[in-house]
């Protein structure tokens, strides 16, 4: 059985919610572009959820992505 990373909680809606802002617009042009790439996405995950682990999980990518590129300026 996977253990949960629990690093996603890290970064909480309320204080990051820029990092959540921009997950959701990735997941909804995703769900929008993906049958044009011949990909059918899990009719489950259609919806963007901010507090299922998928939505954290994007949300701390968005958010590590961003700080990445903070620091190379």
């Amino acid at each position: 059985m996977k253990k949960e990373v629990n690093i996603v909680y890290t970064i909480p809606f309320n204080s990051f919610p820029e990092a959540y802002r921009l997950a959701e617009k990735f997941h909804n042009l995703y769900e929008e572009a993906s049958p044009q790439f011949g990909y059918e996405t899990r009719k489950d995950t259609k919806k963007f959820d901010p507090n299922s682990n998928n939505g954290r999980l994007m949300a701390y990518v968005c958010y590590t992505i961003v700080q990445e590129e903070l620091n190379k300026q």
